[in-house]
């Protein structure tokens, strides 16, 4: 990358615990045009004591994605502009996605909250419903 860029941009956003790389790369989009490589040149490397395998209460990919939202609308770069309802649609799935994965993990107040937030974002969409008609089952059953 460019030092112009780097400039332009900044450093990585360090109150995100996940999601840094993510917010950078929008960020840096922004400014410059990105080009895909053909070729793998990185390894993303996980195992159980990492940070982005332990649960977190915080949906960082959500958060990253609507900060850039709240930032620059749905106007892309070039003038496009990206339609609403898709992102809302995108969201959505993020938060069910965040959701399911706390329901396995036991944590079922944080999978709730973002089934809500999920059913905010696409509220036409059944299986949402029927999702949060089963986090609510084991929110009852765990209360018992």
């Amino acid at each position: 990358m460019r030092r112009t860029v780097y400039e332009q941009v900044g450093d990585f956003n360090a109150r995100l615990r996940r999601g840094q790389d993510y917010d950078y790369w929008i960020r840096v989009s922004r400014v410059t045009k990105i080009h895909k490589l053909d070729e793998v040149y990185a390894v993303y490397r996980m195992n159980n004591e990492s940070v982005t395998h332990r649960p977190n209460e915080i949906n960082f990919e959500y958060e990253v994605l609507a900060g850039a939202i709240d930032t620059w609308g749905y106007q892309c770069v070039g003038g496009d502009t990206v339609k609403k309802n898709r992102v809302e649609q995108y969201l959505a799935e993020v938060c069910f996605s965040f959701a399911y994965y706390h329901l396995n993990s036991g944590s079922i107040d944080v999978a709730l909250s973002s089934i809500l937030r999920s059913l905010k974002h696409n509220p036409y969409k059944f299986s949402y419903w029927l999702y949060l008609g089963f986090i609510y089952i084991r929110y009852l059953t765990n209360r018992l």
